[in-house]
């Protein structure tokens, strides 16, 4: 079993991490980024006191293997998703436990919003098969409070 510093090398795209919400955005290149059973890497920082609010996964390009991903708070990375990075390419999914849910026609937020309570990482656990090819990618929205933001380069730096 291999750990990852992948947030160090590939900062997500999205806004800085400022009052009131923003995304994080990664992709998970297999082909660059090979990972064996059971492998790990640490996809973003995360900071205390922020809340995850909704997720969503994708594979973008098809794998060679059909193996699980798991992504979470803790090294195994089961409580946010599990994830297929499929041997077919598809659209966005929303994650397990993350995520906006409609109630008699109106959008209204889920109540499984995930606060964080120390500093940490959003894993991605790699389950089920060797990973050689194909791309996945995923995008959290997360809630800041305005004494909690911080600038980018303190989510690659440790």
């Amino acid at each position: 079993m291999a750990i990852y510093d992948y947030y160090r090398e590939h900062q997500s795209p999205s806004q800085a991490p400022n009052f009131g919400t923003f995304w994080l955005y990664a992709k998970v290149d297999f082909a660059k980024q090979n990972m064996g059973i059971n492998d790990d890497l640490r996809l973003f920082k995360v900071k205390d006191k922020w809340v995850l609010r909704n997720g969503y996964t994708r594979c973008l390009v098809a794998s060679g293997v059909a193996n699980t991903i798991d992504l979470g708070t803790a090294q195994n990375g089961t409580e946010l998703d599990a994830a297929a990075n499929a041997n077919s390419a598809g659209d966005w999914l929303q994650m397990d436990t993350l995520g906006i849910v409609v109630v008699d026609d109106t959008v209204d937020v889920n109540v499984t919003q995930i606060p964080i309570t120390a500093d940490g990482y959003i894993w991605l656990d790699n389950n089920t098969a060797a990973a050689s090819s194909g791309i996945f990618e995923v995008m959290l929205e997360v809630m800041v409070g305005p004494n909690d933001a911080e600038g980018t380069d303190s989510l690659t730096e440790d």
